[in-house]
């Protein structure tokens, strides 16, 4: 595995990332108009106080930065077996353990493993006819997928952080206006 899988393409990665990071935040501010209408509406009966809205909130937005989270981690995933798919079309023997190690090591936690197995199984295979793999192209790849999700973690952020900013000021703007 050389340096030339640095020229995997993230373009579609990152507009899938970018689409769902707008459906989280739209799915959000939907969520907590609703939240504020039937405050206010609780309010007017004196049966929801300021602080039980601001827990409401509080938890929304704990759900709100799991599905951001959920959905970076999709994409991390989507790009380490696009560049593994790409690695192996170019004759890398690459097992179902091997593509386990690479996920343990890149995104720092196990993957699916019948995802695995269908995406890099070769049927017939046993435990027995191991994968040639080991260890020195397997360094040498890990090097440039590191350096690949490095890459995309970079432009993750780069698409998140505004959004979110301008998300959250939005939402903190509409939240003023609708206090009783």
């Amino acid at each position: 595995m050389d340096d030339q899988v640095m020229r995997y393409d993230q373009s579609e990665i990152l507009a899938e990332y970018e689409r769902a990071v707008k459906e989280v935040i739209d799915n959000f501010h939907r969520a907590a108009g609703s939240m504020i209408d039937n405050d206010w509406i609780a309010n007017t009966y004196g049966e929801m106080s300021a602080r039980n809205r601001k827990e409401v909130i509080y938890k929304a937005k704990k759900v709100r930065a799991a599905h951001l989270a959920a959905a970076g981690k999709r994409a991390r995933r989507e790009l380490l077996f696009g560049y593994l798919h790409f690695q192996k079309e170019r004759g890398a023997d690459l097992t179902v353990t091997v593509v386990e190690k690479y996920a343990n090591e890149i995104l720092g936690r196990g993957v699916d493993r019948r995802a695995v197995a269908q995406m890099f199984g070769t049927k017939g295979r046993t435990a027995a006819n191991k994968s040639d793999h080991w260890p020195g192209q397997f360094e040498k790849g890990l090097a440039a997928a590191q350096k690949q999700n490095e890459i995309l973690v970079g432009r993750m952020e780069a698409i998140r952080v505004p959004l979110m900013k301008e998300a959250d000021k939005k939402y903190n703007d509409f939240f003023r206006g609708r206090r009783h």
